[in-house]
């Protein structure tokens, strides 16, 4: 299946939709819309209304994307500092741009690109660019509410700085100056780099605006002047009018006032004669070359800045927790492993108990039950056999007459001569017991009311259980266990 690209470019004239059909030989433009603007870009539901428009006839499911906001809403500044790495550079960023900002360093997102000046190995200069949080998720809430989620977003007319740059061939030393309506974005290149951004607006009332664009260029190359130390003479400029057909006077103006090469930007055109392959477009091909270079800037992996990254990036949550998920994957495997081996080990030793219990159970079966000869299940035929013990114990029980507690004692009282000396402190009587324990004189009384107890027809033994000399030293303690 052939890659798909779309290339969605947001200006204050309208919005540009070009679709970039890629395969092993090539890639083709497969469809491009242009909806112009009435309003602006101040209302963003009418943006939105406008969005949808432009994508209603291309494919935006499955389909990558690579989309643009106005430069307006960024903040370009440049920085000096000691030769750093690169990927050193972020870290530092918002240390080094906070005094430089009207907003705290939290509530904004900065990318960068880098300028090596040979003359210089000991410093680096960087060009960056600052858009604020709230303003980003207002435009990414754009790109939504339209159904596409774009996988990078930069600011208007930086795609085309860039493919223009990589792409191409431009000069080492040499301009692009954007041109969208009220808002003008110059793009200077040193030695095929970056150097330095500015993003200015040209009165759209002006009765005569190339005297305004000429302004703006004059400007900036002031600008460069202050910020380094050398002198910058570019070699050509080339403008983008995000229009079909450019504007020759004001290329003209330019190249008198400046001395140097003024060309129009006409991206399809170059890859025509650089490819040769169908780029059918409709005769309105207004602003074309910036949704193509932002499809490029995706389908060919140009570097350059970009703002979905640290929490805006789509895949920075697997990004971020990437070792934690591994982590956590790695020991839910393993605990998996030492569940299933404990599981194992655990069924092996409950089996090996089970078959030591049912041997001890069928020793204990025919130890107790003898008579039994097969021996299946030995624990539920003890239970049978415990059972009908039982059974036959409670019948047992319920023949047997039972005799009353009131005989019982007076019985006891009966046997008892009333000149003896015997004090009963308790008399406990069960089923088929009663226990008496008090206090008497001597033991010879103890003997004596032992051997009367025994006469009774009602008790069948009469045991001392205790006698002793109580702590006075006066009296016996004892105790009499009586069955009946």
């Amino acid at each position: 299946m052939p890659q798909k690209t779309i290339g969605v470019d947001i200006g204050n004239t309208g919005i540009s939709a070009l679709l970039l059909e890629g395969s092993l030989s090539g890639f083709r433009i497969g469809g491009y819309r242009h909806i112009p603007f009435n309003g602006g870009l101040s209302d963003l539901n009418a943006v939105i209304d406008v969005l949808k428009t432009a994508l209603r006839e291309l494919p935006v499911t499955g389909v990558r994307c690579a989309a643009s906001i106005p430069a307006r809403e960024f903040f370009f500044r440049n920085l000096r500092l000691p030769a750093f790495e690169p990927k050193k550079i972020q870290p530092i960023l918002p240390f080094e741009l906070e005094p430089l900002l009207p907003f705290p360093a939290e509530d904004v997102v900065t990318d960068f690109d880098v300028f090596k000046d040979p003359q210089r190995p000991d410093q680096t200069d960087i060009v960056t660019a600052t858009i604020r949080k709230a303003d980003l998720d207002a435009w990414l809430d754009v790109y939504r509410a339209a159904g596409i989620a774009p996988e990078i977003v930069t600011f208007k007319g930086y795609a085309l700085a860039r493919c223009l740059a990589e792409t191409l061939e431009v000069p080492g030393d040499w301009i692009l100056v954007d041109v969208d309506l009220s808002t003008v974005t110059l793009f200077l290149f040193k030695s095929g780099q970056p150097l330095f951004l500015r993003c200015t607006t040209v009165p759209s009332e002006a009765t005569r605006p190339n005297d305004a664009l000429v302004s703006a260029v004059r400007q900036t190359l002031w600008n460069v002047e202050a910020v380094f130390p050398f002198d910058y003479r570019p070699e050509a400029i080339r403008i983008n009018f995000n229009r079909k057909a450019p504007d020759q006077a004001g290329c003209k103006l330019l190249e008198t006032h400046f001395d140097i090469p003024v060309e129009s930007v006409d991206l399809i055109e170059t890859l025509k004669m650089k490819t040769r392959l169908p780029m059918d477009l409709p005769e309105d091909a207004s602003g074309v070359d910036a949704a193509l270079s932002l499809a490029l800037m995706k389908r060919r992996h140009v570097q350059g800045m970009q703002f979905l990254r640290g929490a805006y990036s789509p895949k920075t949550r697997f990004s971020e927790y990437r070792f934690d998920i591994l982590s956590a994957g790695g020991l839910l495997v393993m605990a998996l492993i030492l569940a299933g081996a404990y599981f194992f080990l655990d069924m092996r030793i409950m089996e090996k108990r089970s078959a030591q219990l049912n041997a001890f159970m069928t020793q204990a079966f025919q130890a107790a039950f003898s008579e039994e000869k097969v021996i299946v299940d030995p624990l539920g035929q003890m239970k049978a056999k415990l059972e009908n013990l039982k059974k036959r114990s409670l019948l047992a029980e319920n023949q047997r007459p039972r005799i009353r507690r009131i005989d019982l004692l007076k019985e006891i009282s009966r046997l008892v001569p009333e000149g003896m000396d015997v004090n009963v402190s308790r008399l406990t009587v069960g089923d088929e017991d009663l226990v008496i324990t008090g206090t008497t004189d001597t033991f010879t009384t103890v003997n004596t009311m032992k051997r009367s107890m025994e006469s009774s027809a009602l008790f069948k033994e009469v045991t001392i259980s205790s006698a002793n000399q109580n702590r006075s030293g006066n009296r016996v303690d004892f105790v009499l266990t009586i069955r009946f």
